[in-house]
């Protein structure tokens, strides 16, 4: 059994030995140093696992907890789906977030450890309602930017429009379409 830890040493007079309110010394001018009771070590202690399908969060709050900031924007990218021992992450493409969440394998297996008791395999899948919904919003984009680009050729179709811009040596920033 380890020797005993004392939280201080005893000291060897104290300064308000005499300073009582009747100004008495006290009965016990040194007291008994506190003992500490024996402290279990904090690897031993046991995390409370994640309640059933908490286990999202609870790896977000790990990667949080160890300050992996790119692994957690690459994952703000992705549609998350966890089953026992495989975390599924599904990315709209190929880019630089699904090849650094494909290159933290050994990142996850020992955060599954740490969570789970388990290690966590993760499997990378491109396409589904992420790659969809990035697909539509570069289409409505794509859409923007064209009627955009014939509202700003009609305005430069009007000669006092074509004028002013040439005279005060301007340009046209942006452009919509009246109401009628």
């Amino acid at each position: 059994m380890p020797e005993p830890v004392f939280e201080s040493e005893p000291m060897d007079m104290p300064d308000d030995l005499f300073n009582n309110d009747e100004g008495l010394v006290e009965s016990n001018p040194f007291p008994e140093p506190r003992r500490v009771t024996h402290r279990r070590d904090e690897s031993s202690r046991q995390e409370p696992r994640p309640a059933i399908g908490g286990e999202i969060e609870a790896i977000i709050a790990e990667l949080q907890r160890n300050n992996r900031g790119l692994i957690l924007t690459a994952l703000e990218s992705a549609e998350l789906d966890y089953r026992p021992g495989l975390l599924i992450a599904t990315f709209a493409e190929d880019d630089i977030f699904a090849k650094r969440v494909r290159e933290s394998g050994a990142l996850f297996q020992s955060l599954g450890e740490t969570l789970f008791g388990q290690p966590i395999r993760v499997e990378i899948r491109l396409g589904g309602a992420a790659r969809t919904a990035a697909k539509e919003a570069s289409q409505a984009e794509e859409q923007r930017e064209m009627e955009r680009q014939r509202l700003h050729g009609r305005a430069m179709q009007i000669p006092a429009v074509r004028e002013f811009l040439e005279q005060t040596r301007g340009e046209i920033l942006s452009v919509r379409e009246l109401k009628n």
